[in-house]
């Protein structure tokens, strides 16, 4: 089956700053293996160097190790946050749509989930497709 990534240009193209974050929180580019590129949040006190960032225990990091396919990925930007709206399949078992960003803390991401649901059944792919839409619909606005 097929991955697809999506993300507009215009999210990408957005200046990331404290402004529009939380308080005492900016937001930056991370390139990791293979030159995926993903945005995270962080303290803005954090300004520590690393030489590498643990990312583990993140959605792409373990999909694969349980595996979970990644049908479809999409970076929104919410206005407070920044994160991605996850589609994933289970092998041969349900499909689970949600939300996660991620925070960088030292040299560690941690990332949290919301709007989380899975699908079940025989239109499983549909109605989770359906969910996919909507929801990167909602946290775009």
């Amino acid at each position: 089956m097929r991955r697809f990534v999506l993300a507009a240009a215009s999210i990408l193209a957005l200046p990331f700053s404290a402004s529009g974050q939380s308080e005492g929180v900016t937001v930056e580019r991370i390139v990791r293996p293979g030159n995926r590129v993903i945005f995270v949040s962080k303290p803005t006190t954090n300004d520590m160097q690393c030489q590498s960032i643990n990312a583990s225990t993140t959605t792409p990091q373990i999909a694969g190790r349980l595996g979970r396919t990644i049908l479809a990925e999409a970076l929104v930007y919410t206005g407070n946050t920044v994160g991605y709206v996850f589609l994933i399949s289970y092998a041969n078992g349900p499909h689970e749509v949600y939300f996660s960003s991620y925070m960088r803390r030292e040299c560690i991401l941690d990332e949290t989930q919301s709007h989380k649901r899975v699908f079940v059944g025989e239109n499983r792919f549909n109605d989770a497709k359906a969910y996919y839409h909507s929801l990167f619909n909602e946290l775009s606005e």
